[in-house]
């Protein structure tokens, strides 16, 4: 399993470690989430670490039903993000419906913020929505420093990439968490 890690933007300080995770079970096979989110409480997993991220198809099917189980789940503390927000068929309504706390600005607008005004319009837009409606915005796909730097001057939250560290397995991120960064291949200073 390989990890993407976020930093915050603006101290270049490790925030989390992101993993497509499914829980295969030898005799079940996949356990769905309906099983294994009742398994969290029984855990002792501070349901507060854990943030569930949907893409915007996901949302958008089943739409109120959705919204019924993302309620169930911020109820007992999971976060929720929404990824690629945008990008497809959504509309701004469903930011005020959906019961989110992160936003992910997709790697098409954030490569595209140093030479295209429009694209950093848009990420100069997506911010400050972000911003008004109290949630916390990751950048995805950075990969130079001129990106880096003007999501900061954006005041983006937290960000992802190649320039921040290429995908990382789960000893990697163990590495990174108990200081020896250097053998991560995470290049993370303050810029």
């Amino acid at each position: 399993m390989l990890c993407r890690i976020s930093i915050d933007l603006s101290t270049g300080v490790f925030t989390g470690a992101e993993a497509f995770l499914r829980w295969h079970h030898p005799e079940r096979g996949i356990v769905q989430h309906d099983d294994f989110i009742p398994a969290l409480a029984s855990s002792g997993f501070d349901p507060a670490m854990l943030t569930l991220e949907l893409s915007e198809t996901t949302l958008m099917r089943a739409v109120q039903a959705t919204i019924d189980r993302l309620e169930s789940l911020k109820a007992i503390g999971v976060r929720i993000a929404i990824d690629d927000f945008g990008t497809g068929y959504s509309s701004l309504s469903y930011l005020r419906q959906f019961p989110i706390d992160i936003r992910k600005i997709d790697q098409s607008f954030v490569s595209g913020i140093v030479d295209s005004f429009e694209s950093a319009a848009i990420v100069h837009t997506l911010v400050q929505l972000g911003k008004v409606l109290g949630l916390e915005t990751i950048a995805e796909g950075i990969e130079t420093d001129d990106q880096w730097m003007r999501l900061r001057a954006e005041n983006v939250d937290n960000g992802q990439g190649y320039l921040i560290a290429r995908p990382l397995d789960v000893e990697a991120v163990e590495r990174m968490l108990n200081g020896s960064a250097s053998n991560t291949g995470v290049s993370a200073p303050v810029r």
